[in-house]
């Protein structure tokens, strides 16, 4: 796109029909800089109302901005997903939130990484229908449907904890919540829901390159990625910065592009 305050209404429609098909686009800026208010203006054009911020860092200073956004760099904090140059497994935004929460993420590059820091996208919600489809798994794969399929604990915080479902199906469509990052305790679920380990092993063999559920992708300074946050998880790899600090403007939205 030109410029966020020219995108024209054909350009909107068809960020959401790529989003729609994909459960998430791709996009850049031409003229405009990467920074807090230029994803502010993308989430107002398409209708994401205002920025979520998690209850659990409401209080937190250093992790959040005014804007209700957050700058994920490395400093000298300690969060291991927004201020380190760690790698991060997949995952779906809001750790403790309930399934569905939050709807939409955006991530928009202001400095890439010298060397990796790629984005890891897993349809999560297709590789789970795809178990389902199939007659020698569907009753295994039915179990990430059990209240108890998935704990999370905030380890940043007070460690707040929510257990739930990792799938859940609503107003017929599965959504997803499925990770693998640091703040999940799958051991708690194996040991209290039967098939699930068998089930969670089906879906991480296919989080793999050449996966019909797996890409990776680096974005450049000024591009951006939109994801539904409720049927994608997503991670990304460790990296090393150089001359200049990896830089991504985060924001997380309770609504849906539509």
């Amino acid at each position: 796109m030109q410029s966020v305050k020219q995108i024209s209404d054909f350009e909107v429609q068809e960020l959401v029909r790529k989003y729609k098909m994909a459960g998430f686009v791709v996009f850049e800026l031409l003229n405009d800089i990467p920074d807090q208010n230029t994803l502010l203006l993308i989430s107002k054009r398409l209708n994401l109302g205002k920025p979520f911020v998690p209850s659990i860092y409401s209080s937190t200073q250093k992790i959040y901005e005014r804007t209700g956004l957050n700058i994920i760099k490395v400093n000298d904090g300690s969060h291991r997903a927004f201020q380190t140059n760690n790698d991060q497994k997949i995952h779906c935004d809001g750790t403790i939130e309930v399934l569905g929460k939050i709807k939409t993420s955006i991530l928009l590059c202001a400095i890439p990484a010298a060397v990796g820091g790629e984005t890891i996208i897993f349809n999560s919600v297709a590789a789970f229908y795809d178990l389902l489809e199939n007659d020698n798994s569907r009753y295994i794969a039915s179990s990430l449907l059990d209240m108890q399929a998935l704990k999370r604990v905030a380890v940043n915080g007070n460690n707040e904890e929510y257990i739930g479902p990792a799938f859940a199906i609503k107003n017929g469509e599965i959504i997803s919540r499925f990770s693998l990052d640091n703040t999940c305790d799958w051991d708690y679920s194996f040991e209290n829901v039967k098939l699930l380990k068998e089930a969670y092993a089906l879906l991480v063999d296919t989080i793999v390159p050449n996966s019909p559920f797996y890409i990776e992708t680096k974005l450049k300074c000024s591009q951006g990625i939109i994801m539904a946050n409720d049927k994608i998880s997503h991670g990304r790899k460790g990296y090393i910065d150089k001359y200049f600090k990896r830089e991504m403007i985060r924001g997380l939205f309770e609504k849906d592009l539509e």
